[in-house]
């Protein structure tokens, strides 16, 4: 789940001094990562660094200066912290775990398909205040904790008081002027007598619903903005009527979001239901991970992706999880083959601004969780590996996911070949090159000819080399599976985390 600064912001000022901050327009952030000199700094991302960089200066960069750091000039958002890496990086996490818990909390009211008091219920466990769901026309839909403002502030009352605060409302100028916002904004209180936060909430195309938070209980503050507009995203769904063309794609909707969050759901049941609505154990399938594009980028919006994919690939069902969207293909429901229909895809993607992830093609239920998983990573290192690419294959991944697997467990220097680890000591005590030179020999295939062309020196020098590497490796370098080993060696080193 991706932040907005203002409510990292709101956060980190519970908890830490902030002795300036520099706050400029920039897309929602991401978990935080440490700064390191060099780096080169993206957009969408939070950074923590105790020393000044240029490259933290960019538009869209945002950074948390510590140890009396501040930023080397202007550009970016900036808040200089008085607190040490340590806890200022833990404590970023910490809130990053507290909203997306939050998240996870309201995804399952929807997926037991609880009522919309229960998600405003859940939902005031962050935002505190009262939160009231209400009709333009002034009826009430759903409110947890309007009760506790004033009898005479009460919207909802069967009070006449109630009806002359409806009427008061319907005359002020301001009121019927922000009907047409369509993003969170405040609403004085010289009517109601408390200030609110409020979202509009549109269907098809006109705003029908408000959802209001209500300041009582605490000062509203910057970063509930972004908590309101999420949470409206939810209220929307639960107000989308259930017309019998739209039950079957609620279902599946609920069905996918319960494979990809619900670790304990019943497979059993969940493939009895995808049987139920055409999703067959027997067909094939595949998934797709769409990252959408920075939010000052002009591309669709993620409703206008679902749309559009929906319109094209009936056979499919896309779900937002984790910031990205989620869609799965019944390749033969839809008639199609792989190749053809990522051949399709890729236009859609690049006219999109989009960065995708595609997963292998697999049958059955039991696969599709596996699926996401495949496109996921392909998408997180594919990003890593080739960043200037738009569309990320699994296949293309494949051997990076299984070293980055393995080193989940074990750092590179426990994994890799004992005998590289002397040799790069060798190297670093002699100056000798016998780790590059024993890297060409083996992507060369052993051939000591082309070895010692690609090294530029002559093949007796070469095979000198290698008698040397021999000798320190112990070995005879004629064992196969020794020598993928080290060839794997090689790559642990390359796939180190940064």
């Amino acid at each position: 789940m991706r932040l907005s600064i203002e409510l990292l912001v709101d956060a980190l000022e519970q908890r830490f001094e902030l002795q300036d901050r520099r706050i400029q327009q920039c897309p929602p952030l991401g978990r935080p990562q440490l700064y390191l000199d060099g780096q080169t700094a993206e957009p969408g991302r939070l950074y923590i660094s105790d020393q000044p960089a240029r490259e933290l200066c960019r538009s869209g960069v945002c950074t948390l200066y510590v140890g009396g750091a501040r930023p080397a000039q202007h550009g970016g958002c900036a808040l200089c912290v008085d607190a040490q890496i340590a806890p200022l990086f833990n404590a970023v996490q910490e809130i990053f775990d507290i909203c997306e818990d939050w998240n996870r909390r309201l995804e399952q009211v929807l997926l037991r398909r609880g009522s919309l008091q229960e998600l405003l219920r859940e939902a005031r466990t962050l935002l505190i205040n009262p939160l009231i769901v209400m009709g333009v026309d002034f009826s009430l839909v759903a409110q947890d904790g309007e009760d506790e403002l004033e009898e005479d502030q009460r919207l909802f009352d069967e009070r006449y008081n109630a009806l002359l605060l409806h009427d008061a409302l319907n005359q002020d100028l301001l009121y019927r002027q922000l009907l047409d916002r369509r993003v969170p904004y405040l609403y004085p209180g010289h009517i109601l007598g408390w200030n609110s936060l409020n979202v509009n909430i549109l269907q098809d195309g006109a705003v029908s619903h408000r959802l209001v938070l209500a300041e009582h209980k605490r000062k509203l503050r910057p970063g509930d903005a972004w908590l309101m507009q999420t949470l409206a995203d939810y209220v929307l769904y639960m107000l989308e009527p259930e017309q019998p063309e739209h039950q079957m794609d609620s279902r599946l909707r609920n069905l996918f979001l319960r494979v990809l969050s619900d670790r304990t759901a019943d497979r059993l049941d969940v493939s009895r239901q995808l049987s139920q609505l055409g999703w067959s154990s027997e067909d094939e399938y595949f998934c797709l991970v769409l990252r959408m594009p920075r939010a000052d980028s002009g591309g669709a919006t993620e409703n206008q992706i679902r749309d559009n994919l929906k319109r094209q690939y009936p056979a499919s069902c896309s779900v937002n999880y984790n910031d990205n969207i989620v869609t799965f293909f019944n390749l033969s429901k839809l008639g199609r083959d792989f190749a053809a229909l990522s051949d399709e895809l890729k236009y859609f993607i690049r006219e999109c601004l989009l960065q995708a992830g595609y997963s292998r093609v697999m049958r059955g239920h039991d696969n599709l969780r596996r699926l996401y998983l495949q496109a996921d990573a392909a998408i997180g290192i594919g990003k890593r590996v080739n960043p200037d690419f738009w569309i990320h294959h699994f296949n293309s991944i494949s051997l990076n996911f299984l070293l980055e697997e393995a080193m989940h467990r074990l750092p590179d220097t426990m994994l890799c070949h004992e005998g590289l680890l002397a040799l790069r000591d060798h190297d670093a005590a002699q100056g000798t090159e016998y780790m590059h030179t024993l890297r060409v020999y083996l992507d060369s295939n052993l051939n000591a000819v082309q070895s010692a062309r690609q090294l530029f020196i002559h093949r007796s020098t070469l095979l000198y080399r290698l008698e040397k590497i021999r000798e320190i490796l112990d070995s005879p370098l004629n064992d196969p599976e020794e020598l993928l080993y080290l060839s794997l060696s090689f790559r642990l080193f390359e796939n180190r985390p940064v």
